[in-house]
């Protein structure tokens, strides 16, 4: 065999393994994307099949970890809600709805696909969130493109060109994108009625970095639930992004006495909480003596980067809403029921 041949199937192999590994970095995206969706429609159905438990499992971990889109992330809430109001777990319900309305101010649940009890629910939570501010300003976001996602205070808002409510002071803005180093920006609404507009450009997705932290979890007894700052978790050997910071965590179980605290996760560090829970007094885990097998469980809040960029602050002002967008095909409502609905449909 020739050099010049050889030198041909040199270079034909440094292609074969570029397009190789393209294809995994555009494939991988997709196929979590999917996976997701996947996730959605089956959260869906376990909540019109009355699985109610089954719907608050599949959905709690894609609200707070998953990439969900906009419409993605607005349908989840209003189904993970209502799973919590038809259990009759109505200040979870609320909390989760309260989330729907941080995330949009202008949110509604949609009558045609839950009972009127939890649309109730929904907008007394809902009043309650925006009675809880009490001197309100504005941020007007532009420039952002519409994959984009936004989180103030660590909380996802909805991706909108109208203003988003917010009260007087200093938040802390995070931008997202597919494809792009995140930024994020400190910038205050002094005023009440006060709006303030951010203009994101290209070159704010350019900038220095600030690592992110890692928690790490460990549990016993295995099954019990976790809260961090809030909000349900499934613990998993996986990644989340948790900024640098102070957080809180709640740990609880039937029949033991839950266990709250706080951690500090710190850029570029690893934090650890280990959270043993005691059995209650007379009940079946202090009488069975909790002869408990190893049971470790971990929570890997991960290691990531965000780019650091200016925004300028300016005064403006808008409007809007929003419904929910199914996923998958949804079975027709049943008629109206008598009493509460126990499934979903009215």
């Amino acid at each position: 065999m020739t050099n010049h041949s050889k030198l041909k199937i040199f270079i034909g192999r440094i292609f074969l393994t570029y397009f190789a590994l393209a294809s995994v970095a555009v494939l991988a995206p997709i196929q979590e994307a999917r996976a997701q969706t996947n996730v959605l429609e089956q959260a869906q159905n376990t909540y019109y099949d009355a699985k109610f438990d089954d719907c608050i499992t599949l959905l709690s971990p894609l609200v707070v970890t998953g990439d969900l889109s906009d419409v993605q992330l607005d349908t989840a809430l209003q189904f993970l809600g209502a799973a919590y109001q038809q259990k009759g777990e109505i200040a979870k319900a609320k909390e989760v709805f309260r989330d729907l309305a941080t995330f949009d101010n202008n949110a509604q649940i949609d009558e045609r696909f839950f009972p009127a009890d939890a649309v109730s629910v929904f907008q007394e939570a809902k009043r309650d969130y925006l009675a809880g501010l009490d001197k309100v300003g504005f941020f007007k976001i532009s420039g952002l493109g519409s994959n984009a996602q936004v989180l103030i205070d660590g909380k996802r808002r909805k991706n909108t060109e109208d203003p988003i409510k917010v009260a007087t002071g200093k938040h802390r803005l995070e931008f997202r994108t597919a494809g792009q180093t995140p930024f994020v920006r400190e910038s205050e609404v002094k005023r009440q009625g006060e709006t303030v507009e951010i203009k994101v450009e290209d070159k704010d997705w350019q900038g220095a970095t600030l690592a992110l932290g890692v928690l790490i979890m460990v549990l016993d007894p295995l099954d019990a639930a976790v809260e961090i700052d809030g909000r349900p978790v499934t613990l998993v050997e996986g990644k989340t992004e948790l900024v640098p910071g102070k957080h809180t965590y709640r740990v609880s179980r039937e029949g033991y006495a839950e266990k709250t605290g706080g951690f500090d996760v710190k850029t570029g560090k690893t934090a650890t909480v280990s959270a043993k829970l005691k059995p209650v007094s007379g009940t079946t885990a202090e009488a069975a003596g909790e002869k408990k097998k190893s049971s470790k469980k971990f929570l890997y809040i991960g290691a990531g980067v965000v780019g650091v960029a200016a925004i300028v602050a300016v005064v403006a002002g808008g409007g809007g809403g929003g419904t929910v967008t199914p996923l998958g095909p949804l079975p027709p409502p049943p008629p109206p029921p008598s009493k509460p609905v126990v499934g979903g449909g009215r």
